[in-house]
């Protein structure tokens, strides 16, 4: 069983490791510092809590699993070409692993969703932290930026061959003679690595006008769904408006028997001021 805190710590540094734009920041007059903005997302429902530490300044306190809405943090600014430390501690306090930036190969403006997902209950694999590479492209009247991300552990243990995903016109029990956005979906996987070839990239997508449509999972090559999640304005509906940037996560998620079910979380927001 992976240990949640050090798939966080991990993720810190695969993130110290990448870099794709570059910026220079003052820094006492002579230095330039660049950094990178990293934001976390908490969707592993049995996973306990962390706090992150840059250079012992709490930078995410406490940071838990929420069902609805999504825990996620600030964007977190990483330090590159400096000695800075980053910390994952326990509740207790317990350093659970550091690392030094002070060779990392990061870039300034450069934005990084971290999804830790998975529950640990349904597979030895859970739970994963998912990289994203946050970058929102310019929409038209009438679009939202769509990305979808796989991060149902219990979806992955029920359908061993992944799952489609579709797109589609509310209330269908049979999606025969559709094609699927996705196809043969599997845990860990994003629309922006199978569809456009670049990790957390948004599709532009038209936002329907005509009859409501919902967001539908079923088995690789099945026609039956084993889940709807409708776009709409009401409760249990995903609250898509035009404009929005919409990361869809197919999660796991607490049922109120205390089991576990595949569900949907998603972060619904515009693109930040500096974009």
């Amino acid at each position: 069983m992976k240990n949640v805190l050090a798939v966080l710590f991990s993720m810190l540094l695969v993130v110290t490791l990448v870099g794709c734009d570059s910026n220079d920041d003052d820094d006492n007059g002579d230095d330039t510092t660049q950094t990178a903005q990293v934001r976390f997302v908490h969707s592993s429902p049995d996973a306990g809590p962390v706090d992150v530490f840059l250079d012992d300044q709490e930078v995410a306190g406490d940071f838990a699993y929420s069902a609805s809405p999504v825990n996620a943090s600030d964007y977190l600014d990483v330090p590159v070409g400096t000695d800075a430390t980053i910390e994952v501690r326990a509740q207790d306090g317990t350093v659970v692993n550091s690392v030094s930036v002070d060779q990392a190969n990061l870039a300034a403006d450069a934005r990084y969703t971290v999804i830790v997902a998975g529950a640990v209950a349904a597979t030895t694999e859970a739970p994963e932290a998912i990289l994203l590479r946050d970058q929102f492209p310019d929409l038209g009247a009438g679009q939202i930026g769509l990305r979808l991300v796989h991060g149902s552990a219990l979806a992955e243990d029920n359908f061993a061959n992944g799952v489609d995903v579709y797109i589609a016109e509310a209330g269908q029990d049979d999606l025969s003679g559709l094609t699927p956005l996705v196809a043969d979906f599997t845990f860990t996987q994003d629309t922006g690595s199978r569809l456009l070839g670049t990790s957390g990239a948004f599709a532009t997508r038209e936002l329907s006008s005509g009859p409501q449509q919902s967001v539908y999972v079923t088995a690789a090559g099945g026609t039956q769904p084993a889940l709807e999640v409708p776009i709409g304005q009401g409760t249990g509906e995903l609250p898509i408006t035009e404009g929005a940037y919409v990361t869809g996560i197919a999660a796991d998620i607490p049922t109120a028997e205390g089991g576990l079910a595949v569900g949907a979380q998603a972060i619904i927001e515009d693109a930040p001021s500096d974009n």
